[in-house]
């Protein structure tokens, strides 16, 4: 998922801060599928749209963005979406285990190229992992005793 910054571009007409269609009275079409066939995003008309006058002629039911038009603005699962939310608190976790990679592991520029470069990456990614699982343990430990103590 890539972070849009809003202040560089203006909105394009038609859109809200989540790049969904809107229809003429200014609701949001609601994210509904991802058909990756043809790499498009769904939006459905929303509720408020049901006594909508505008409905019979000028409104659509769907709308069917294609994620390539821009990938920024466009993503699977769509912005805003209420799993959109959920894949993107997970990408701060794994962007703090890259950082730490690049700053202490050296991955940030490598020498090697292809196979090499893949194998010094896992191994890399190998010792972070065994030196976090070995902080878990002594820190379970340590609660561990800390709780006997108390008792």
């Amino acid at each position: 998922l890539i972070d849009f910054i809003h202040h560089t571009k203006k909105l394009p007409e038609g859109m809200d801060t989540y790049f969904r269609p809107m229809c003429k009275q200014g609701h949001a079409y609601r994210y509904d599928s991802f058909d990756p066939n043809y790499e498009t995003i769904k939006y459905t008309s929303p509720k408020e749209c049901t006594t909508c006058p505008f409905q019979q002629d000028q409104c659509q039911k769907v709308h069917k963005i294609r994620v390539a038009k821009d990938i920024r603005r466009y993503t699977v699962p769509a912005r805003g979406s209420e799993s959109f939310k959920v894949l993107y608190k997970r990408r701060t976790a794994v962007e703090r285990v890259f950082a730490y990679l690049k700053l202490y592991f050296g991955m940030g520029s490598t020498r090697w190229r292809q196979t090499r470069a893949r194998v010094d990456f896992d191994l890399s990614c190998l010792a972070y992992n065994l030196s976090k699982l070995t902080l878990d343990r002594l820190n379970k430990e340590l609660e561990s005793s800390k709780v006997k103590k108390l008792a």
